[in-house]
């Protein structure tokens, strides 16, 4: 007796096929979701007013020839396991380990005048640099002293909602001047939606701003348009094969 052949159906190639399909998918939305995790700046507003430009975490963010100081998220902060973003303090500038004093200031991100963000690498921050240096007072040597400065390094291209006050305010680099260099674009709205308004910075000769460009917006957009590539192909794919 001959044999009978056993045959697959054309239902049930269909189906590993969209079980294959449905898998690849799930896993470039998880490389995609892991990639925008790394991307992330962490920052930190601190104090007042509520729109106060915020700091880069995991850098030197203040500079004088004669001090500095940085910024560094601690999980488990005195081993109490609470998060705390952690000001530390240097002689001299730049931050130099060696030339560590000591803990300058402790901040709590449950605390309403701090808006902690740790998650990232300040890699991934745009950041601005606001040089001010003294103004000269003798009449006969007028202009700037540029033997004593003080450096602020602030976080822009970023929005963030003002919670109890409402609205949500952009901020962009705005050249030199007043805010330290840093202009904000309010909204009326979350998100930085609704009405929109200017607060410009001023000219200033005796202030210096540099801006590094839009390292965010530029892996956000990468992402997502090779997300958009590999998700069509893989549909494109699963298409002509049935």
């Amino acid at each position: 007796a001959k044999k009978k052949q056993k045959y697959t159906s054309r239902s049930a190639v269909k189906n590993d096929k969209y079980k294959i399909m449905v898998l690849l998918l799930s896993l470039w939305i998880l490389v995609i979701n892991m990639h925008q995790a790394v991307s992330q700046c962490p920052w930190i507003k601190i104090g007042e007013p509520a729109n106060a430009a915020p700091y880069p975490i995991g850098m030197c963010v203040y500079n004088t020839p004669y001090f500095s100081t940085s910024l560094y998220c601690e999980e488990n902060f005195n081993e109490t396991g609470a998060l705390r973003v952690v000001e530390y303090a240097y002689e001299g500038r730049d931050c130099v380990e060696s030339s560590l004093i000591g803990i300058r200031d402790v901040y709590e991100c449950e605390d309403d005048d701090s808006d902690c963000h740790c998650e990232g690498s300040v890699d991934e921050c745009t950041i601005l640099r606001n040089r001010a240096y003294l103004v000269n007072d003798n009449y006969d040597n007028p202009g700037c002293n540029e033997s004593y400065y003080h450096e602020y390094v602030h976080v822009y291209d970023i929005c963030r909602d003002l919670g109890v006050s409402g609205g949500s305010v952009y901020y962009d680099c705005g050249g030199s001047g007043e805010n330290y260099g840093v202009e904000l674009l309010s909204y009326d709205g979350l998100g930085c939606t609704g009405v929109e308004t200017s607060t410009p910075t001023d000219s200033d000769p005796c202030q210096l701003t540099t801006c590094t460009g839009d390292a965010i917006a530029g892996s956000a957009s990468k992402t997502f348009t090779n997300a958009a590539i590999v998700t069509a192909t893989i549909l494109l794919f699963a298409g002509l094969e049935w």
